[in-house]
């Protein structure tokens, strides 16, 4: 019996090319559409490098003619682990929580009591009166009234409409 040679086809490198584009479209739409996580790359619990967990306050941040007013939800913090700052336009806001002393004797099963810091900044629109810039804690929200200047406050007139 006698083995016949197989002739050899001779490869273009289309096949690695179709494969590499199928890759790469597949590595697209696992990426933009199909990720289920995507939706929550802003929430206020974000993983640091050292694989704890950074707690950030979300915000609310609310206009009317009079004053702006931010609203920063920190729960578990009082007025005496929060400091606000206004200098240039810049609203920060920082805030640190010590670690309560543990009891020795207890055995924990679970602990999700928080202890950190988180620091955030809001940039503040021109016309600003920053002399009397109000801050009040209640509950575990944080609210900065910023009251606007005379200068901001929308003015505004109803006009004749002359006919001809």
């Amino acid at each position: 019996m006698q083995i016949i040679p197989r002739k050899q086809q001779r490869q273009t490198g289309s096949g690695q090319q179709a494969l590499t584009l199928r890759d790469a479209m597949n590595q697209l739409f696992d990426e933009s559409f199909w990720d289920p996580m995507r939706f929550f790359s802003e929430c206020s619990l974000l993983p640091v490098a050292s694989q704890q967990w950074q707690f950030l306050p979300s915000f609310d941040i609310a206009e009317t003619d009079k004053e702006l007013q931010v609203v920063a939800d920190v729960p578990g913090y009082d007025s005496n682990d929060v400091s606000v700052n206004l200098e240039n336009g810049v609203l920060t806001i920082e805030g640190k929580m010590e670690e309560q002393n543990e009891e020795k004797d207890k055995r924990w099963y679970r602990r999700e009591a928080s202890h950190g810091s988180f620091r955030q900044q809001v940039s503040l629109p021109q016309g600003i009166d920053v002399k009397n810039v109000k801050c009040k804690m209640k509950n575990g929200k944080l609210t900065i009234t910023v009251p606007k200047t005379q200068e901001s406050k929308p003015q505004g007139r109803t006009l004749a409409i002359e006919t001809e």
